[in-house]
């Protein structure tokens, strides 16, 4: 099967996320990352713009066109192309209100019209209906060499695989289809039917859509060391439970997430699974309009083991007893110090250090899963006035996140620079996935000949009085 690269992004290339920043194009698209406020709003489509998101557009990863919020190709044989590049998110309409699922694609000159389909899915990926016409007449906005159309959801809470058909002449293209989430406030369990014979099933479970959603954990360690002394709240984790009959001890039951994630808890008798959900893994594989995964049950047939009806058989419940959050002392070593200015002996000099997270973070997953569960928080406080490097060309550090964000007491080093970066206390927020931070800061050594810094590290973990196990399957 061809595998295409897909920016995660819900605008999933570098080009559309420079102009969703920069104009309108008539909608909100948002998946519950990083926003950022467009600067006007366009009335000629039908529908406004709300804050887009934004990814690090430099993380990909390999998606399968047929399974995601991405699909299409150049179709032969036809006198008009096929949908090309065709991608998903969710969003609203003008009235800031209506969910709304938002499509893209490359524009063609050739395609005027086009007609929506849709389906709703459950366990694995089978259809509950057949298609429906979408009803209403939604209108196209073309922006940087894109196509967007803004459809009103049909429902949250649902899957949906939707097929789009270009409608122009007799030789149009074939039709598309693309896989997207509707607005999901909740833990969602959707099973599906059991196979011939009762051997087993598929089911799928929605995760919600926004990390507002109060099923996540986030680090929350009350009010922040920064000037601000604002609470910072990062970072979102997740933990579903799955626990199945009794007198199913010998059933195989697979997952389509990271194994090293997946858990059982020696304190439930009965045959059941704890999903742990990272945050990275909304970076990766739940980066798209797909936050939803599905779980496989085999090997059910055998007495004692009876499923009737596996959407009321199977109990699945948030539960986040099995994760905390944890407060540990800093490990910060000093790197390089070295004269600032140009005044003679030098009085100002700037210094780096380095916060040390390689016991927390495990940048390899394959190698196994990290003990943080979430980028890690950092709380620093030093002995006396030094002024925190976050301009560019002053040396400002790596590996936290160096731009204004209204929930982090380092936006107050933003505010008026130099001056107001001059503190003795700050607050960062780890980057996902790194196993150092590196702080700069220029400090005047007359007044403070000798800077100590210490500090506190606050990150989610699993819960060491679960004793959580790594699931095993039986082997046949």
């Amino acid at each position: 099967m061809r595998m295409i690269k897909v920016a995660l992004s819900a605008m999933a290339s570098a080009q559309t996320a420079d102009y969703f920043e920069s104009t309108t194009i008539g909608f909100q698209s948002t998946t519950g990352f990083e926003t950022t406020q467009s600067t006007e709003v366009s009335t000629q489509a039908g529908f406004t713009t709300r804050p887009s998101t934004s990814v690090d557009e430099d993380s990909v990863v390999t998606f399968d066109p047929l399974a995601g919020s991405r699909s299409g190709s150049r179709s032969g044989g036809t006198t008009v192309n096929s949908l090309y590049d065709v991608q998903a998110s969710i969003g609203y309409l003008a009235d800031g209100v209506t969910d709304a699922f938002i499509f893209e694609w490359t524009y063609d000159s050739t395609h005027t019209a086009y007609a929506f389909q849709y389906q709703e899915l459950e366990g694995n990926y089978a259809n509950v209906t057949d298609y429906t016409p979408f009803t209403g007449t939604p209108v196209p906005t073309v922006q940087g060499g894109r196509t967007f159309y803004a459809l009103a959801q049909p429902a949250p809470n649902k899957v949906y695989r939707w097929k789009i058909e270009p409608t122009v002449g007799v030789n149009y293209g074939s039709a598309t289809e693309v896989l997207a989430q509707s607005t999901t406030t909740s833990v969602i369990h959707q099973a599906g039917e059991l196979y011939e014979g009762g051997g087993g099933f598929a089911g799928q479970i929605l995760l919600p859509t926004s990390f507002d959603n109060s099923n996540f954990v986030k680090v929350d360690q009350g009010a922040g060391v920064g000037e601000s002394n604002a609470a910072d709240s990062v970072g979102y984790v997740l933990a579903v439970k799955v626990q199945f009959p009794a007198g199913c001890p010998s059933i195989r039951i697979d997952a389509d997430v990271d194994p090293n994630f997946i858990y059982t808890d020696p304190s439930i008798t009965d045959n059941h699974r704890i999903f742990v959900f990272p945050q990275t893994h909304f970076s990766n594989q739940f980066s798209g309009p797909i936050r939803s995964f599905h779980y496989y049950v085999s090997g059910a047939n055998y007495a004692g083991c009876s499923f009737s009806d596996p959407q009321t058989d199977v109990t699945v419940s948030v539960d986040n007893s099995y994760i905390v959050s944890t407060s540990e002392t800093a490990e910060i070593e000093p790197l390089a110090g070295w004269p600032s200015g140009s005044s003679y002996p030098p009085v100002e000099w700037t210094e780096n250090r380095i916060v040390n997270l390689t016991d927390l973070i495990q940048p390899a997953s394959h190698i196994g899963p990290s003990r943080a569960l979430a980028a890690p928080r950092i709380d620093l406080t030093v002995n006396c006035a030094v002024s925190f490097n976050v301009e560019a060309g002053l040396s400002p550090g790596w590996g936290f996140v160096n731009e204004n964000d209204g929930t982090l007491d380092i936006t107050d080093l933003w505010t008026s620079t130099p001056t107001s970066n001059t503190v003795s206390a700050v607050s960062l927020q780890a980057l996902e996935w790194l196993t150092q931070v590196g702080i700069a800061y220029r400090v005047d050594i007359q007044a403070c000949p000798v800077v100590d810094v210490t500090g506190t590290v606050n990150f989610l973990e699993l819960n060491p009085a679960s004793m959580l196990v790594k699931a095993v399957n039986p082997t046949y």
